[in-house]
């Protein structure tokens, strides 16, 4: 594997993650959020049967992940959010994993580079997105907050955001 190039994103809680998944050579793994693909690189130095199925729906990581484990047959990668991984392992005819990796945090790659909108320190669109490449039918932060109404705003900040003041 070579070592990817340009990311300033150091995997937290690494060895504990993988230590508490309790692998075996020959496992399958899901890394549902592969992002730089610092858990699938352990993964497959620490078991090198392994097999890893890698989700992201972020494309440019997507992108430097196969250049990263070109030469690794045993990572399959999957551009799609890690909602779908009943589908994609139905797909793949895989009944069974051994474990799941899902790093829920935000990646500082993500949040560094232009063009997503979650930095208030570059002129760019309100987007607050995982996505490279937005779709016509994806809601962006810009969207909601230039045309939905006061009482839906609140109703989000309130729900997912625990704003009792909303």
């Amino acid at each position: 594997m070579k070592p990817e190039t340009g990311s300033i994103h150091k995997t937290v809680l690494l060895h504990e993650t993988i230590d508490g998944l309790n692998l075996q050579d020959g496992a399958i793994v899901v890394d549902g959020t592969f992002g730089g693909g610092g858990h699938s690189e352990l993964v497959l130095s620490k078991f090198p049967k392994a097999r890893v199925i890698a989700f992201d729906q972020d494309e440019s990581a997507w992108e430097k992940a196969k250049a990263k484990f070109a030469t690794d047959a045993n990572v399959t990668f999957v551009n799609q959010n890690f909602r779908n991984i009943g589908h994609v392992l139905k797909d793949m005819q895989i009944e069974k994993v051994d474990g799941v990796v899902l790093d829920l945090g935000l990646s500082s790659d993500q949040l560094d580079n232009s063009g997503r909108g979650f930095s208030f320190m570059k002129n760019e669109p309100l987007l607050m997105t995982m996505k490279a490449n937005l779709l016509p039918e994806d809601v962006t932060a810009m969207d909601i907050v230039n045309t939905w109404g006061e009482e839906s705003i609140a109703n989000i900040i309130y729900g997912y955001g625990e704003e009792k003041q909303s």
